[in-house]
């Protein structure tokens, strides 16, 4: 895991709860908008999501389908089980906040992550859902995407599907699942994608070259330099030598 990583998601989690904390504190801020910018929590959760999937499979031989059992297993249980809850508790007659009305497909579509509208809006019972909606449809492209091995033709195919998809949202065309997946928001993942392997790519640089001085020397033994006809160690003896896979020269972050 890279830690500064975590401080960017609390940061997102706090926006999102402000955001929603807005919706009932409207009437007594200074402004009903005040707090609307806390919408980019959003944002940044999409961003993290295409950097940390590029992040964590780079330099490794992922598997589409390891990959996804994997995030599936983190994700969705919780979320079956709030949905469920939910719906049982509208069926005994309570009225839990944001479900006014309740149809059985409602609950299959929500537990499948398909879009629909309810009320108005393109949310599953469990309203906040809408985003792990998001969320399922980038891993299933992603688990498609690792079955590029390149990493520069992986990061060029992402970002040609999704500027693609909001290209064809230009066209007016009717139904849910076009409106839902060509919305610009989308280009948010490929835009983590992108950060993702520019990350990858200066980190696998030597410091050297990074900054300007001598490259590092590319072995883990003394360097010798000669001077009256003998070799002398010079005080750089134990110089980093060169990786040829994940490359971070101090250790690798953990992964998420």
């Amino acid at each position: 895991m890279i830690y500064s990583l975590q401080v960017l998601r609390a940061l997102a989690a706090y926006l999102v709860f402000l955001l929603h904390f807005s919706l009932y504190a409207g009437p007594v801020l200074p402004q009903p908008d005040l707090l609307a910018f806390c919408a980019a929590g959003v944002d940044i959760f999409f961003v993290l999501s295409g950097f940390i999937m590029f992040v964590s499979t780079h330099g490794r031989a992922e598997r589409p389908g390891a990959f996804l059992v994997r995030r599936v297993a983190r994700v969705v249980p919780v979320y079956w089980l709030v949905t469920v809850g939910l719906a049982l508790m509208t069926l005994v007659g309570l009225k839990p906040v944001g479900i006014v009305e309740f149809r059985p497909e409602y609950l299959l579509q929500s537990l499948a992550f398909l879009p629909f509208s309810r009320g108005g809006y393109i949310e599953p019972l469990n309203s906040v859902g809408w985003t792990l909606n998001y969320e399922m449809f980038f891993y299933a492209v992603f688990a498609g995407l690792l079955l590029i091995r390149t990493s520069t033709h992986r990061v060029l195919a992402a970002a040609g599907l999704f500027l693609g998809l909001i290209l064809l949202g230009l066209v007016p065309v009717p139904g849910i699942y076009w409106a839902f997946y060509t919305k610009p928001i989308v280009i948010e993942f490929a835009f983590g994608i992108g950060l993702g392997y520019a990350y990858e790519r200066l980190r696998s640089v030597p410091p050297g070259f990074r900054s300007g001085a001598s490259p590092a020397w590319p072995s883990s033994q003394p360097r010798f330099c000669f001077s009256a006809g003998r070799a002398a160690p010079t005080p750089w003896v134990s110089a980093p030598s060169f990786r040829a896979s994940t490359g971070p020269w101090s250790g690798d972050p953990q992964r998420s």
